[in-house]
């Protein structure tokens, strides 16, 4: 008998929708992500370095079908206020439209479109100004069953990211991600596969390297091997391999070739209990500065527990080598960037009705690195209370 899976097709949907507000506060002991000691400076004036931001939000979320089509709209909107550093008062969000399709047995897939708008994280903006993010996408896909077990996927992405500060907006991208790939059903829960995925992204400006403009637009491809596999009731085992190469046509640096991989171990002990294990090697960027690329390698363990239905708990514990390629001229003289980030973060969600959720978190992150103006130690911790109706 087929195997019948799609995208999205088989999954149990609550119909209707779900409306909500909520509103938090969220204290930062080091808001710029700035080494102890050093100075805080900013065109808008004196900084502090820490804050507490209070949090106003408000948004929906809800799915319906119509015959075998399935639709999906979310959105939410947040009114951040900052009691020290109010010139980085902003209204942030995201939405996203989605429609999953089928098309006789055979093919099925999802188009929409998303959209978020943030404050770009310090971390990577030594400038200290105030700087809005806003990202747009668009995407499709589909899947075509071409027998009892063999699956072909395609899909393609459209994404665009913008910066508000003026400073910042030779930063601002355009990517387009095209991916084809095969699967093999070996069960309902095993299967394996290859993808194959393609990327060309553009630069807003031109950076200066030596007095020369820079060209920043890059092509990317990588190849892909994959596993699911169950072991046994309560483990599951996710890998992938593959090989990536990253090519600057008008350039003289940034070129990298190299292998990639993630493993991620799921062990389910009790029906409340999971642990996750991760690991892995890939080339990616911060949002914020996408063109400024690094080699990550990693391991992150996340336990998660749920004593009752009300209470869920979960803990995460993460260690990262990011090893940078030069692909920023602007420091290409200093030698080569290399930072080790740590964090620890808990969480804990209680529900003493279905409208009405507290959420509480922790997080403790570290960077060292060997740039000193771009190491810190930073504590965060988030309240939260939302109401559905």
């Amino acid at each position: 008998m087929p195997l019948q899976r799609s995208i999205g097709a088989e999954e149990q949907r609550a119909r209707g929708f779900d409306y909500f507000v909520g509103a938090g506060a969220l204290y930062d002991d080091n808001l710029f992500r700035q080494p102890t000691g050093f100075g805080l400076s900013s065109g808008a004036g004196d900084l502090h370095r820490q804050d507490l931001i209070e949090r106003i939000s408000a948004g929906m979320q809800g799915s319906w079908t119509l015959a075998q089509q399935g639709f999906e709209l979310k959105a939410h909107a947040d009114s951040n206020r900052y009691e020290q550093n109010d010139n980085l008062n902003n209204i942030s969000g995201s939405a996203t439209a989605a429609w999953d399709w089928r098309l006789g047995p055979r093919w099925s897939g999802r188009v929409g479109a998303d959209y978020t708008r943030a404050l770009a994280d310090f971390a990577n903006n030594l400038l200290l100004d105030k700087d809005l993010l806003t990202q747009r996408g668009s995407f499709a896909g589909g899947t075509y069953q071409l027998g009892a077990h063999l699956f072909m996927h395609a899909d393609v992405r459209w994404s665009s990211t913008s910066h508000s500060a003026a400073v910042r907006q030779v930063e601002d991208d355009n990517i387009r991600t095209q991916k084809f790939g095969l699967e093999i059903a070996l069960s309902p829960t095993d299967s394996i596969g290859w993808n194959y995925r393609h990327a060309n992204a553009s630069f807003a400006g031109d950076l200066l390297l030596n007095g020369v403009p820079f060209n920043r637009d890059y092509d990317e491809s990588s190849s892909v091997f994959w596993l699911k596999y169950a072991l046994g009731g309560k483990t599951d085992l996710n890998l992938e391999g593959g090989y990536l190469r990253r090519n600057y046509p008008n350039a003289t640096i940034g070129n990298y070739s190299g292998g990639t991989g993630r493993a991620t171990l799921k062990w389910h002990p009790g029906a409340k209990t999971e642990v996750a294990i991760t690991g892995w090697r890939d080339l990616t960027a911060y949002i914020d500065a996408e063109s400024d690329y690094f080699v990550t390698t990693g391991a992150r363990i996340a336990p998660s527990w749920a004593p009752t239905e009300r209470i869920t708990t979960s803990v995460a514990v993460s260690w990262e080598r990011q090893s940078y390629i030069g692909s920023n001229p602007i420091a290409v003289a200093d030698p080569l960037r290399h930072d080790i980030v740590r964090y620890v973060q808990a969480s804990a969600t209680y529900a003493p009705r279905r409208a009405l959720e507290l959420d509480l978190s922790y997080r403790r992150e570290l960077r060292d690195s060997n740039r000193a103006a771009l190491a810190y130690t930073d504590n965060l911790a988030i309240l939260g209370l939302r109401v559905l109706f």
